[in-house]
């Protein structure tokens, strides 16, 4: 498997009590949806501290993005642009950030 490690250390501005992330792949400027991603509670991500978090807290974020097996390495383009974003129950941004990602092709 191909895999990603991202870790991110946020400051939410309002109190969050969960979240839900959202994966999409950029190719040639068209988001399309990550291919096996499941929808991944915010909260369970968190290393160092529980929902709910409250406004000024800061906290560390882990997840890894894994590519499935049978991924065609050998059609997609050396890089690809992952978004990924984590919103709440009213679907505002909990936090957003795209991440290059580039396939050894050899």
């Amino acid at each position: 498997k191909l895999s990603h490690n991202v870790t991110i250390k946020l400051t939410p501005h309002e109190m969050v009590s969960q979240g839900t992330a959202k994966v999409t792949a950029v190719v040639a400027g068209i988001h399309v949806p990550y291919p096996g991603f499941k929808a991944v509670h915010f909260c369970e991500q968190l290393t160092d501290a529980a929902c709910p978090l409250k406004a000024g807290q800061t906290v560390d974020y882990a997840t890894i993005l894994t590519f499935p097996k049978d991924t065609p390495v050998a059609l997609l383009p050396s890089t690809v642009d992952i978004k990924w974003e984590v919103v709440d129950n009213n679907k505002k941004d909990i936090l957003c950030f795209v991440t290059k990602v580039a396939f050894d092709k050899n």
